[in-house]
């Protein structure tokens, strides 16, 4: 049984993206990192407490009484 038309795009489209990646790795692409590592550190620390507030919110939350 043939491949349907999808599963022949699906298979042209890995070959395609193999080949840019293959052409892209082989040029030697530098990276440009946007920020420093003592940059990221602060700005994940600060990330990591706003998710810990978030936790410690949801863990000391009491449903409010009606009536």
């Amino acid at each position: 049984m043939a491949p349907g038309h999808g599963q022949i795009i699906v298979e042209e489209m890995r070959r395609e993206v193999a080949a840019w990646q293959t052409h892209r790795n082989n040029r030697g692409a530098p990276v440009n990192w946007r920020f420093t590592t003592d940059d990221a550190r602060i700005k994940l620390s600060y990330i990591l407490m706003l998710h810990l507030y978030k936790i410690i919110d949801v863990m000391t939350w009491q449903p409010k009484r009606v009536g």
